[in-house]
């Protein structure tokens, strides 16, 4: 009988042979997978991906630092550094994402839990219907019900959102996947503003917060320094030849100092006001736009070409494994 493998060798021959012989279970293999594949392509959303990437700027000067948020508003004052990775994991932004009213190409004015449908049950999701059936039957809290509702779209966003961070030269890149090709470019842009906007508005809060502490500062020096000329100017009025005694014109020394260090100070710290309010009106984020969100123009799924040739290699190894089962099998007939 013709083997494939004789004496621990493999005979081509016979192995295309019987390739050959079975091309009938090859055809039948790739006829049933053909119909899945159509079925999938048919029935199918189709998915368009945009991505963009960013990169984050050096951080050799106070000037490529965000101050903590918490920290301005305590009045320390301390400096961290935010990863734009960070904000893109959080819930905030991918909230922000699932309630914006945006048109579509096809609706208008809606956010995503209505572009997805998500308020109605899958008809192919028994667990949808089954939550559908058991929320028909009681009084649902509008509350649960909504943070439900939330919940799923929250997990299907962050199916399409991608972050990946280059370990070398720390360039980030962004994608969004959706249904639509304007709309997954006005994800991925949506993104990079929110990300943007974060980071700017973290430190125009902390450049308020130390404008608050140091208009407060103003106010006990500038108390101090009203104080300080009023005992100048008595002790004037009622010394007017304190020029002549050496202590008085000590004593007249040490009242004009404290009025000229309060007066230094309070300048000080308002011309510290005015460079505050110009930093909190010029902050600039950490990052730089490298690309701007592209505007997909091939669909990612489902790609026909991919899965043809998927099925075709599959095929070809369900096979070609038959063939080796069968003809080990029939070798150990045969010695027994």
């Amino acid at each position: 009988m013709n083997k494939i493998f004789n004496d621990g060798e493999i005979n081509i021959s016979n192995l295309f042979a019987k390739l050959n012989a079975n091309k009938s279970e090859f055809l039948k293999l790739f006829s049933i997978g053909l119909i899945f594949i159509l079925v999938i392509y048919i029935f199918s959303d189709r998915l368009y991906t945009s991505s963009s990437s960013i990169s984050p700027k050096g951080n050799s000067s106070n000037e490529n630092t965000v101050s903590s948020v918490i920290a301005g508003s305590l009045g320390i004052g301390e400096n961290i550094q935010i990863d734009p990775t960070v904000i893109f994991y959080s819930e905030a932004l991918k909230k922000s994402i699932i309630y914006k009213k945006r048109d579509t190409e096809k609706l208008k004015n809606i956010n995503l839990i209505e572009f997805w449908d998500l308020e109605r049950p899958k008809l192919y999701n028994p667990i949808d219907l089954f939550n559908f059936f058991l929320g028909s039957l009681g009084d649902e809290n509008t509350a649960v019900k909504n943070r439900l509702l939330e919940f799923k779209a929250l997990k299907m966003l962050d199916k399409r959102l991608t972050l990946t961070e280059d370990f070398y030269t720390n360039e980030i890149v962004i994608t969004s996947t959706m249904e639509e090709r304007l709309l997954a470019q006005q994800i991925n842009k949506e993104i990079i503003d929110y990300i943007n906007q974060f980071i700017t508005n973290s430190k125009n809060q902390n450049a308020s917060s130390e404008i608050y502490f140091l208009n407060k500062r103003i106010k006990e020096v500038d108390v101090d320094l009203i104080r300080s000329e009023n005992e100048l100017q008595v002790f004037k009025e009622e010394n007017t030849d304190f020029i002549n005694s050496p202590r008085l014109f000590k004593e007249y020394s040490r009242l004009l100092r404290n009025v000229e260090l309060n007066s230094t100070i309070l300048i000080q710290l308002k011309s510290q006001v005015e460079l505050k309010k110009i930093t909190e009106l010029s902050e600039v984020p950490n990052f730089v736009i490298v690309d701007e969100s592209t505007f997909p123009t091939k669909k990612v799924w489902p790609r026909l070409s991919r899965l043809l040739i998927g099925l075709v290699l599959i095929s070809f190894v369900i096979t070609f494994l038959q063939i080796l089962v069968n003809d080990f099998q029939s070798k150990i007939r045969n010695k027994t």
